[in-house]
């Protein structure tokens, strides 16, 4: 994506926060119940990989209530966010928020930057759909397995193999029709859905033990046109959508917005879960 538009004016923001919380919101809550699957009486220190906009962390304060919790995300925009929400959390002033690329977090941690954990120093770290966007899995693993004490836990949602193909299906086909589809696939080329079988062998290639993963089919059917576009380009769109003119959106939605309803007869998010539990 060029870091100006056709006026010289600099891109939107990567990410939206109030757009994106409010179209996903149709989906599973942000607290997954794989996350309660162990006991959180032992935790006190936890770190949030991939924090958006803090969807976690209200959770996070009330079942660690001694404890420090560390909040690291890429995106300045939805750190802010979370930085504002806090304001409003009893013991918000036990989290640290810090700007980071977990990919990055390793090194910046062994060098003692910023507002970071130390090595070994973590119970348990936590995300919630952020690890698909890494392209870089056996490195992320990797880096947090550095972070964790011995038998700190890893618990991560993603998503999973084959989730949202029909939603990719339709928006290839209207940008096949449009000429776009180029443009397309480059704006998905951070997008990464592993099998559950890879997440499995890479967490035990980098060391984990008791790993466990699995999918789960959680399809959502949103209520009308309006939502399922609001959705689509509040998400996994909002890349494209910053890439194209306007002309050029208005023109796809409609072609995605037909081609989605003639593949799935509704106005449906074909997702799956996956979810990853590891003991370093």
């Amino acid at each position: 994506m060029n870091s100006h538009d056709a006026t010289g004016s600099p891109p939107p923001a990567r990410w939206s926060p109030r757009e994106y919380e409010a179209a996903s919101a149709f989906q599973s809550p942000p607290w997954a119940p794989a996350f309660d699957r162990h006991s959180w009486a032992s935790v006190r220190n936890v770190l949030d990989a991939g924090c958006g906009s803090g969807r976690l962390l209200p959770a996070l304060l009330e079942r660690v209530p001694q404890g420090q919790i560390w909040a690291v995300d890429n995106d300045p925009a939805m750190l802010e966010e979370a930085r504002h929400k806090l304001k409003q959390l009893a013991g918000g002033e036990r989290v640290h928020l810090a700007h980071c690329d977990l990919l990055a977090l390793p090194n910046r941690v062994l060098r003692g930057e910023g507002d970071l954990p130390r090595p070994e120093s973590i119970d348990r770290i936590l995300s919630n759909s952020v690890f698909h966007f890494i392209s870089s899995k056996l490195d992320l693993y990797k880096g947090l397995h550095l972070l964790l004490k011995a038998g700190g836990r890893l618990t991560a949602r993603l998503h999973g193999e084959g989730s949202l193909r029909k939603v990719h299906a339709a928006a290839y086909r209207a940008a096949r029709d449009l000429g776009l589809q180029e443009v397309l696939h480059q704006s998905w080329a951070e997008l990464s859905i592993p099998a559950a079988e890879d997440t499995r062998e890479q967490l035990k290639a980098c060391g984990y033990r008791q790993v466990q993963v699995w999918e789960e089919p959680t399809p959502a059917e949103l209520p009308d046109r309006e939502a399922y576009l609001k959705f689509a380009g509040a998400l996994f769109l909002r890349p494209f959508r910053l890439t194209v003119t306007p002309q050029q959106w208005e023109a796809f939605e409609a072609e995605f917005a037909a081609q989605s309803y003639a593949l799935q007869g509704g106005w449906i998010a074909d997702i799956v879960r996956q979810y990853i539990e590891a003991v370093r």
